[in-house]
């Protein structure tokens, strides 16, 4: 009896982990740590099984103690059609006035992640693209960029 709780514990358990196939995430590494100013980072969710989700949209960055700026300024756009293109600017405050980094990390990297948005429609083969904008050419320090969408669950 107890050998069958535990197998209906643990199979519970291990679908509670399974990850909603709606869920998307991906991250893009920067050779040297540095990102130049033209590179447009793509994110294309293909693998969500359904054409169309809202969710929340969170933009994550790592960075090391090596970056030269408070913030980063970002210009996040999404492909909407053959047509249309919607971007929105975003800046994204990274240490405090006394240089106190935000984000969380072990050692010389630091993460941090910012809600983009609460209700983004997410859709199968849509690019969404992020690039800086910051006054110089090329970020120093800048390790890994990613999207994580994290999908809304309507009670019926």
């Amino acid at each position: 009896m107890k050998r069958l709780l535990y197998i209906i514990v643990l199979t519970l358990l291990s679908v509670a982990c399974v990850p909603d196939s709606n869920s998307y995430s991906a991250f893009r590494t920067f050779a040297d740590s540095r990102w130049v100013y033209g590179d447009t980072v793509r994110f294309v969710p293909d693998e969500i099984a359904d054409s169309v989700v809202t969710g929340e949209l969170v933009l994550m960055l790592r960075h090391s103690r090596g970056y030269r700026y408070s913030n980063i300024w970002l210009e996040v756009s999404t492909r909407v059609n053959d047509s249309t293109v919607v971007c929105d600017t975003v800046n994204i405050p990274l240490a405090d006035d006394f240089g106190r980094w935000y984000g969380k990390g072990l050692g010389t990297d630091f993460m941090v992640s910012d809600t983009l948005d609460r209700n983004f429609r997410l859709v199968r083969g849509q690019m969404t693209g992020v690039r800086h904008i910051m006054r110089t050419d090329t970020l120093e320090a800048i390790e890994q960029l990613g999207l994580v969408f994290n999908p809304l669950h309507i009670s019926e």
